[in-house]
This record gives structure tokens, sequence and C-alpha cells, in this order.
């Protein structure tokens, strides 16, 4: 699964399951006030068909496995009806 070439915005908002490669994760101080002293987790993804994202969740959610899925899952329904819009920017 790597970059693709060809993005299919289709295939996100038509796609019962999608798969998902975690491809990298970095630890930062959370910006959270409720969370001082705690971590956040940048997490890059690659999904299928579409290219890579990277949200931000806490670091609590990595080490459970459901929660990061309903992580991604929240994220992606979140811009999945922005994918392939088209927008014409005049000057």
């Amino acid at each position: 699964m790597g970059v693709p070439t060809t993005i299919n915005p289709e295939a996100i908002k038509n796609a019962n399951e999608l798969k998902v490669r975690i491809l990298d994760v970095r630890l930062i101080p959370s910006a959270d006030p409720r969370r001082l002293g705690k971590f956040d987790a940048m997490v890059t993804i690659s999904v299928e068909g579409l290219g890579n994202y990277v949200l931000r969740v806490p670091e609590e959610v990595l080490e459970n496995e459901e929660a990061l899925k309903k992580a991604i899952k929240e994220y992606l329904e979140r811009i999945r009806k922005h994918v392939g819009k088209e927008l014409t920017i005049t000057f």
C-alpha cells in the first residue's frame, strides 16, 4: 500500500470498509490544557486508494486497538464529505 498515483474519491464516499496502515507514530506534548503533562500521538495513516493522512489522538488511545479504530473511523467520516470536491478559485 503506497501513495496512490490516482486518488479515487468514490473509494471513501461509498466504502463500507477501508484498509488502513499505520505508517508512523510520533509522541508530542498534548496541547489540551486538561491534559497538561500528558502526550498525544500524531498518527500517520495510509488509506488504500486515497493517500496518507495525519491525525492526533491521546497517547492512551494507541494502547487500545478498538479505540484507535474508532478514532480513525471518526476522522475519515469527518473528511469523507470533502474528498473529491472541486473548487474554482477566482482572483
